[in-house]
């Protein structure tokens, strides 16, 4: 039982090291695109795009809006950085004859405290645009919520039944 764990956390570890959204693609519908995708522009946000031209921001949220903007492109560029140093990390780890699985799931743990860190930095400025915003702009931003939580409902269903058809 022991090795099948230890198995299993590698290949969980590995997944993660290199399956995770690091190739730089244009993945628009869900809301973000990656540096590649927008030369010269880094970071962009269709969906969240999409929404400021609905809200009709007065010039003072439109000024926070930027602040929470620039603080989701830092958090997005600084995940993918540990990201990348995960990859190379786990790559380095995994190719010893007995890769040290402890070694790797605390760098995996460091990754995943930096992103939590970064998602705050910008969770903070988001919420103070929010504070500022009219009854109308928050049912505009309740609107897309709910949308995005349909996709990712969605998204989630899909793959869940993908797993469960592939080991039936």
């Amino acid at each position: 039982m022991q090795t099948r764990f230890r198995t299993f956390l590698a290949t969980v570890a590995a997944f993660l090291a290199f399956g995770l959204p690091a190739a730089h693609a244009d993945f628009s519908g869900f809301g973000f695109s990656f540096p590649a995708a927008n030369p010269g522009t880094g970071v962009s946000f269709p969906a969240i795009d999409k929404i400021e031209g609905k809200l009709n921001l007065t010039p003072e949220q439109k000024a926070q809006f930027d602040v929470a903007l620039e603080a989701s492109k830092a958090a997005f560029l600084a995940i993918e950085a540990s990201h990348e140093a995960l990859k190379q990390f786990a790559q380095t780890e995994l190719a010893n004859t007995r890769p040290n699985l402890e070694l790797l799931t605390a760098e995996l743990d460091d990754a995943r405290e930096v992103g939590k860190i970064e998602r705050n930095k910008a969770r903070v400025e988001w919420l103070k645009l929010y504070a500022m915003l009219s009854d109308e702009q928050v049912a505009t931003v309740k609107e897309a919520l709910q949308e995005k939580m349909a996709l990712v409902s969605w998204i989630r269903d899909f793959v869940v039944k993908w797993f469960v058809a592939r080991r039936g």
